[in-house]
């Protein structure tokens, strides 16, 4: 039994060609689709695996270096004052030096004395918080930031540890010339650096001091804008945070840091450094506690705007590749009309050579029929 019939084939010639090739095709956008599905689903997951671990490590090392830029900072702020001291110190020595040279022999003695009382006068810093001052190794007060005590003699003045200060100010001067020493002027202020250098006229000796406290508050004032102004990407922040709160959090963040996101990570920090996840802001933060300034050092990065412009770019290159889909799809329909019209002048080929083959047979029979006797 034949499974086709000879009419049939012309018709199968033209068709399966045209099926064939849906099905090739359909079969084609089907599998492009869900490899893409598969290849960008798995991408994703790896860009974000893969940025995370980036970002961790970035902020890690951020943090670190930061940690050992505040510990060389506070380790050197005792070095740091005494240099500015010194340089405070020589400055009015000089200052007073070229007085003396300029006017010495031209002037009295008090004339003298008081053109430099009042050069050195003019020099103060940090709101008059620091000062030159003028003692004589007799231990009178010469000037001061303070007039009412001008010309008083203190001498026998004690610290608020108990500490003979001025008459250690004058052994330093006449035994060695220049020096340094501590002291605190009340039982509640930190420890002030003072130095004292001898003039070598008059029995004069020039000094200034600076607390310590007031130091390091400076210091953490300059860092804070130091990392204020320090730049950070779209997904990125840097805060400061002591036990009252953010001291500082990076420019930009402010659109997605709000109080309640401050209060958030306030609550997971503490004075062992590690990651800590906040499930409902979708982010990531790294914190190191610095001892000396009572400071949590703070990196975090959000996840979602990576995430945001991940599938954005994604998106786009799905968009990308529907064109591509639509190009093959295009392609295919244009090769389909070429090949129905193919198959369709086979098919009609077809047919005529099977008429032609029907017609031989019919001519054979009837010549086969004129042979046979009557």
């Amino acid at each position: 039994m034949k499974l086709f019939s000879e009419k049939s084939i012309p018709r199968l010639v033209l068709i399966a060609p045209l099926l064939t090739l849906a099905a090739v095709t359909a079969a084609i956008v089907y599998f492009y689709a869900n490899r893409f599905n598969y290849y960008f689903e798995a991408e994703s997951r790896r860009y974000l695996k893969e940025f995370i671990n980036v970002e961790k490590k970035q902020g890690e090392e951020f943090i670190k270096d930061l940690g050992l830029l505040l510990d060389y900072k506070e380790n050197h702020i005792e070095d740091d004052i005494r240099k500015s001291l010194v340089e405070r110190v020589d400055i009015a020595y000089e200052t007073a030096a070229y007085i003396y040279d300029k006017y010495h022999g031209k002037l009295s003695a008090e004339q003298i004395k008081q053109q430099i009382n009042d050069a050195l006068h003019q020099m103060v810093w940090h709101g008059k918080r620091n000062f030159i001052w003028i003692t004589d190794i007799e231990g009178n007060n010469l000037l001061s930031a303070n007039e009412q005590i001008d010309g008083v003699n203190i001498f026998d003045y004690r610290d608020a540890d108990g500490k003979l200060v001025i008459q250690e100010e004058i052994k330093i001067v006449k035994s060695r010339g220049s020096g340094f020493l501590m002291t605190r002027f009340a039982k509640n202020q930190a420890r002030q650096i003072m130095y004292v250098k001898d003039f070598g006229h008059y029995g004069w000796f020039f000094g200034t001091g600076r607390h310590i406290d007031y130091t390091r508050e400076e210091l953490k004032t300059s860092m804070l804008l130091m990392l204020n102004e320090m730049p950070t990407d779209k997904t990125a922040f840097i805060a400061v945070f002591d036990e009252r709160g953010p001291l500082l959090v990076s420019k930009g963040a402010s659109d997605y840091i709000h109080d309640e996101n401050t209060r958030l990570i306030q609550g997971r920090l503490s004075r062992k450094s590690g990651w800590y996840e906040l499930p409902s802001y979708k982010a990531l933060i790294y914190s190191e506690y610095f001892k000396p300034f009572g400071w949590h050092l703070v990196y975090g990065f959000d996840i979602t705007h990576f995430s945001e412009e991940l599938n954005k770019a994604i998106g786009e290159l799905s968009g990308k590749i529907d064109e591509e889909r639509l190009r093959i799809i295009f392609v295919s329909i244009v090769i389909m009309f070429f090949v129905g019209i193919f198959s369709l002048l086979l098919s009609r080929r077809l047919i005529q050579q099977s008429k032609m083959a029907a017609m031989g047979d019919m001519i054979s029979m009837i010549a086969h029929q004129w042979r046979q006797p009557l």
